[in-house]
């Protein structure tokens, strides 16, 4: 019951700082609304970017590097939610891709910020829950991983593209 509350409370941490990145990305497209179209072109490409870097095609330094430091803290609730949300922005270039993309459609189309960033959180948070709650199962099961996380990488950076192209073309409500 420990760890999945700590669990719970460290999914809290994250969301709640992926969260204020849509309501300022929101922002952004809210002010920048006069420059729609425009908009719609630097997103769309600033997403076929991130496909094209998920796919392996480009690298870009600033998604590569690591900074690591050694906290000192007392474990319980509190921890868990700050370690989340130093999570949420330690490991943003790592999940850099998807939430820029995430972060860029919000800017496009502030409505969606929330809902995209939910299920995003969601979509994140859920396997960190199942690791807390099922941890010497899990350590098996992410070593045999590898390959099927590469294939995610693979069938995302696809997907990007995708998305960029409906995004630049400004047909994305299309789909909807």
């Amino acid at each position: 019951r420990a760890v999945a509350g700590s669990s719970l409370i460290f999914i809290l941490g994250f969301s709640v700082v992926f969260g204020a990145m849509g309501a300022s990305a929101s922002a952004v497209g809210s002010f920048l609304n006069a420059y729609r179209s425009i908009l719609f072109k630097i997103a769309g490409v600033i997403i076929i970017l991130f496909g094209l870097y998920l796919l392996g095609l480009l690298k870009f330094d600033f998604l590569q590097r690591e900074h690591k430091f050694k906290p000192r803290f007392t474990p319980g609730y509190g921890s868990s939610f700050l370690f989340g949300a130093s999570f949420a922005v330690g490991w943003t270039p790592c999940v850099g891709a998807v939430l820029g993309t995430i972060l860029t459609l919000a800017v496009t189309q502030p409505g969606s910020a929330v809902s995209l960033l939910l299920a995003y959180s969601l979509g994140l948070g859920i396997p960190f829950l199942l690791v807390g709650l099922f941890t010497s199962q899990a350590a098996h099961l992410i070593a045999r991983s590898a390959r099927v996380i590469h294939g995610i990488s693979i069938a995302s950076g696809i997907l990007l593209i995708v998305l960029g192209i409906l995004v630049f073309t400004n047909s994305l409500s299309r789909i909807a």
